[in-house]
């Protein structure tokens, strides 16, 4: 008669780590890293040839992110110069327009949208400057300096408004801003042909709002 064997339970823990872990145990123990801890932020993707659906990532700031999605942009062109093109058109979309409308607006809060910011939703310039949102305004700074990621508009006298938007990309200390800029050209146009990054007097820039931090 074969006798049956009785193995004390630490020794079965042992034997099933050893099986189901391998024979090092654990990541940690073979020297690997843990992988780092993973979220789902809403159209997060920054631009691959379409359009940014939400994906897997890891927790970034948000303003970086808002950051590397316009820097992402700037190279883009209108198809025919009619405020067309996919890229424009998808710019457009986010605000509830088609080819065919001015897009600088249009630019700026899609961007916002891809790192789930707060936006105007709108492609209308003023609409991006309120009490809530405004943090510089001919000159003057109410809270905070302007960073990259905040969205300046500049004043025309001949529309009584504010009539072109873009980020502000870096303020720095200097009498020019660097910008990042969708529906202008070389020459700084509102009506322009696609994303440029742009180098903009100071005292061009009428008003700075702050879309990511504000509220």
């Amino acid at each position: 008669m074969r006798r049956l064997t009785i193995y004390p339970t630490t020794t079965l823990i042992a034997v099933a780590l050893f099986i189901f872990g391998g024979a090092g145990g654990s990541h940690e123990r073979r020297g690997e890293k843990p992988l780092p801890e993973m979220v789902r932020v809403p159209g997060s993707t920054i631009k691959n040839g379409g359009e940014i659906a939400p994906t897997e990532m890891t927790v970034i700031d948000r303003r970086q992110c808002v950051i590397q999605s316009y820097r992402s942009q700037v190279g883009v062109r209108e198809a025919t110069g009619r405020n067309d093109g996919f890229d424009v058109e998808k710019y457009l979309r986010s605000t509830g327009f088609d080819k065919g409308f001015a897009w600088c607006a249009a630019f700026i809060n899609w961007n916002l949208r891809q790192c789930d910011s707060k936006s105007a939703g709108s492609a209308w310039s003023p609409d991006w400057f309120n009490t809530n949102t405004t943090i510089y305004h001919r000159g003057k700074f109410n809270y905070a300096q302007p960073r990259g990621g905040d969205v300046f508009g500049i004043y025309f006298p001949s529309k009584s408004r504010v009539a072109h938007v873009g980020f502000i990309d870096k303020w720095g200390h200097t009498t020019y801003a660097q910008t990042i800029e969708g529906n202008t050209n070389k020459a700084g146009s509102r009506e322009g042909d696609g994303v440029y990054k742009k180098f903009r007097h100071k005292k061009q820039i009428y008003q700075v709002s702050n879309w990511i931090d504000s509220f």
